[in-house]
């Protein structure tokens, strides 16, 4: 079934299910559990999910799961619902300004207009949590990710332990039916390297001519 693709301006870059819990810290069963209980539904994903590569994260799905990581030992999930959805109303150049408080079961933020506190939820330590410290960690991930030998460039490789033997871009764990599913959504070459900066033209062209991801 085709996939369902809403591309909104803050994201950055995408994810598999498996590079996001590498940087974030979560397992991919507890984020298939997430989604399947609606607490964390993907910014793009297959209407199927049994599909391979059904779920793809945004790079604001990266950061609301980063803090969501670092904060569920002590908050509720139900709580930490709210606190993602209200970080999810900033767009990505207000993140750093940003700074969330733990008391407790309370989470609140300073606003990054305003400079004012606002509670988020209610519910002993003190806890400060710039979001900027958050973001500087997972662009130090996100880079080392995203790292490639060039002589990998336009190549396509299958691996019994990556992406469960399924076509991938050498040097990446970016699947060929991602890059697929972008282009048949109607995304032009330049926009599927936005998505992914770490490909290349070339490693564009040899996934759309990939006759066994057809």
């Amino acid at each position: 079934m085709k996939r369902e693709i809403m591309a909104r301006p803050q994201v950055v870059t995408a994810f598999t299910e498996e590079q996001v819990a590498k940087l974030v810290g979560i397992s991919v069963g507890r984020l298939r559990y997430w989604d399947k209980t609606d607490f964390f539904r993907p910014e793009f994903a297959y209407e199927e999910r049994r599909d391979a590569y059904s779920r793809i994260y945004s790079y604001l799905d990266l950061v609301s799961l980063k803090v969501i990581a670092r904060l569920r030992r002590r908050v509720p999930l139900q709580r930490l619902r709210i606190v993602k959805e209200r970080l999810r109303e900033f767009s990505p150049d207000l993140w750093r300004g940003i700074t969330l408080w733990v008391h407790g079961n309370n989470v609140a933020f300073v606003h990054p207009n305003t400079g004012q506190p606002e509670e988020v939820v209610s519910g002993q330590k003190l806890m400060k949590l710039p979001l900027s410290d958050t973001l500087d960690d997972l662009d130090a991930g996100v880079q080392l990710l995203l790292r490639r030998d060039e002589t990998l460039v336009g190549r396509l490789v299958q691996h019994r332990r990556i992406m469960h033997n399924r076509p991938v871009i050498a040097g990446t764990r970016i699947p060929v039916a991602a890059i697929r599913s972008f282009h048949e959504a109607g995304y032009s070459v330049d926009k599927i390297i936005a998505e992914y900066p770490s490909l290349t033209a070339q490693d564009v062209q040899a996934a759309l001519a990939d006759d066994h991801a057809a």
